[in-house]
């Protein structure tokens, strides 16, 4: 079976599937923050609190819709924020796959093997970038109320400036991971964020500017703070 096909047109998917998730840094604290009511914050704010105290969590599942150029991709599975790890499902052209990150290396699985891809093809740095773009964040406005799934929602929209949240960040790793999420979606993407009850992210979605060959990537979070127990596929 040649498997060079499958990778290369799972590499570019998992561009876009990566943009939205995970974090790198810190050890994430043992207890999940749930921010306080701050009715009187401007949207900026209450979605700056939300990413963090999302972040706090640790871990989630995920659920990703993305529009890549290699066609449209969905995934779903669990995630560790920090340090960085992901265990997904996902179909890609109408093919399943799975898509394993742990420690910095990335592994696709097709046909029963998996296959180790180089850094130079999953930029595995973007995947800090959105849950770290508060910083960044422009012209936000509250944008009325949905059910997702149940869940009653708040929903903010605005923009993202990736080089400013990539500038604000003390942290390397960050801002290489802000940088590399602006290469995929554009350095100042349309953002959309839903609030759940208790003022963390239940869904986020990310939506180039014009002239990028990817489209609309969408995470749905649920289970924050999961157990996770992801290790690198057996060889």
């Amino acid at each position: 079976m040649n498997l060079a096909r499958p990778a290369a047109a799972l590499a570019a998917a998992a561009c876009a599937l990566l943009v939205l998730t995970g974090c790198t840094g810190t050890t994430p604290a043992a207890s999940v923050a749930t921010p306080s009511p701050a009715t009187t914050a401007s949207p900026d704010r209450v979605v700056g609190d939300a990413l963090a105290a999302t972040l706090s969590a640790g871990s989630a599942r995920a659920s990703i819709d993305a529009g890549t150029a290699a066609g449209a991709v969905t995934a779903n599975g669990p995630l560790r924020f920090a340090p960085f790890a992901a265990d997904l499902s996902a179909t890609v052209q109408g093919r399943a796959v799975s898509v394993r990150t742990v420690d910095g290396s990335s592994w696709v699985e097709f046909g029963g093997r998996w296959q180790r891809v180089s850094s130079g093809l999953v930029p595995v740095d973007a995947l800090t970038g959105a849950l770290h773009a508060a910083p960044g964040l422009r012209d936000v406005v509250a944008d009325g109320t949905e059910d997702l799934g149940g869940v009653p929602t708040t929903r903010y929209r605005g923009t993202a400036d990736l080089e400013a949240a990539a500038a604000a960040s003390a942290d390397p790793a960050t801002a290489a991971g802000l940088r590399s999420l602006a290469g995929l979606v554009t350095g100042r993407p349309a953002v959309e964020v839903w609030l759940g009850p208790d003022g963390r992210v239940a869904q986020l979605r990310v939506s180039p500017a014009g002239g990028s060959a990817t489209g609309p990537v969408t995470l749905r979070l649920t289970d924050l703070g999961v157990p996770t127990d992801i290790t690198p596929p057996s060889p």
